[in-house]
């Protein structure tokens, strides 16, 4: 049995190929950029300057430009008196200490040691011959620990 293959000729190909070809490159209309403005004409415009940060000034009590007396009389009492405040910010620091220390235990150990000595003998004993043997013996000792331990926490 014959396969039915339709022919295509090389020069249908070529011409196909070259189309896809010369569409591929064609552009659009000339690229005109854009013009922009003089910024530097613009730098202080309208009052604008740089900006100059204080943050070493007093800031001291700013509800007083409010102007408002009982304000002022109610902020004083709760600088002064206001001890609920005081005991809630130390009990949050302390469960977060809590929290951290119990953290601390999910993670490895590791420590380190060191210690050094300077030993020091001297002898003024006579040898067997009865030569003095008089003299002294310096020497140093150093020793360096290290250790890690770690207990996955299983459940």
């Amino acid at each position: 049995m014959r396969s039915i293959r339709p022919a295509v000729s090389s020069a249908v190909l070529w011409a196909v190929s070259l189309a896809v070809l010369a569409t591929g490159c064609a552009v659009g209309p000339d690229y005109k950029r854009p013009g922009t403005v003089d910024v530097t004409r613009f730098k202080e415009a309208a009052g604008w300057v740089p900006a100059a940060p204080a943050d070493a000034l007093e800031r001291g009590s700013w509800w007083v430009l409010f102007g408002d007396e009982q304000l002022n009389t109610l902020a004083a009492q709760v600088e002064v008196s206001n001890q609920n405040v005081a005991a809630a910010v130390a009990a949050y620091a302390q469960a977060r200490a809590l929290v951290q220390a119990q953290r601390a235990a999910l993670f490895p150990t590791v420590s380190l040691d060191s210690s050094g000595k300077r030993i020091g003998s001297s002898s003024n004993s006579t040898d067997v011959n009865g030569n003095g043997g008089g003299g002294s013996r310096v020497g140093s000792n150093y020793q360096l620990g290290m250790g890690a331990s770690w207990e996955p926490d299983v459940w």
